[in-house]
């Protein structure tokens, strides 16, 4: 047990788990009391942990998965229900509900095919409407759980594959945090963050501008054209053109060519 006030980490001696911990074991807080934990191990049992429960009476025997849970195996608590990742090269995806000390399979829809969650893949909470989940097993594949689609699709890839020690952390918001483990692309101590796209966060990775219409005259044709504009850091500008003859019918646009930069604005 480890008390953030102190900074002091301390043995459960009057209530260990239950049973001894395997492969794909994790454990979810739900914010204010319990803390829900999945032994694992190729197992469905699950448990309960009340924090402000009586020395020797803190674990539950809780409602079994649905389905036996093992490597890449993980739960998330939110809103009033657990979600979990079957692993074991499965695409299973689960989901508990508190209330009601029950599980559900067809609740809730499983990862795309090909989407085998294994070795120390996990989920993340997202905003208030989306989980994500990172595959594991020396891939790079993540996926976005719409909550209210019940629907996943599939995000940005991250610069490393995730497997042996691969784990995720969001600050339930607008960004998720990514230990890649021992996968491969990685550095040993590989940190990488993912904006999560929200209404303040979050960047457009192409665009376009259209300026007003600007009357020439009497041309014949037209060089030495200036445009001042602000450069961001690692972004490209392309300019063109298209010409009208009446203000209204214009011609295709057509790229500026012969560029010439005469200095920073």
């Amino acid at each position: 047990v480890y008390d953030i006030a102190t900074d002091t980490w301390s043995t459960e001696t009057s209530d260990p788990p239950p049973f001894d911990v395997s492969t794909g074991s994790a454990m979810t807080y739900d914010g204010s009391r319990y803390i829900y934990w999945s032994r694992g191990g190729n197992t469905n049992t699950f448990y309960r942990f009340d924090t402000q429960g009586s020395a020797g009476s803190k674990w539950s025997v809780m409602a079994v998965a649905s389905g036996t849970l093992n490597n890449g195996s993980d739960i998330l608590y939110k809103g009033g229900y657990i979600y979990a990742l079957r692993g074991n090269g499965t695409i299973s995806f689960y989901r508990y509900t508190v209330g009601s000390n029950t599980w559900s399979d067809p609740a809730v829809a499983d990862l795309p095919t090909g989407a085998n969650v294994n070795i120390d893949g996990f989920l993340v909470n997202g905003d208030s409407n989306t989980i994500y989940a990172c595959i594991g097993n020396n891939t790079v594949a993540c996926y976005q759980y719409s909550i209210s689609g019940n629907s996943w699709t599939a995000i940005a890839s991250p610069p490393a594959n995730i497997y042996i020690g691969g784990a995720g952390a969001s600050n339930g918001s607008d960004r998720l945090y990514i230990i890649p483990g021992q996968g491969t692309n990685t550095y040993a101590n590989g940190l990488y963050s993912y904006i999560i796209q929200t209404s303040n966060s979050s960047v457009q990775e192409s665009g376009s501008f259209t300026s007003v219409s600007h009357d020439l005259t009497s041309v014949y044709k037209y060089a030495n054209i200036t445009v001042g504009y602000t450069s961001a850091p690692n972004n490209n500008l392309t300019v063109s053109t298209r010409t009208s003859s009446d203000g209204s019918t214009f011609t295709s646009w057509s790229e500026a060519s012969e560029l010439k930069n005469i200095g920073a604005n």
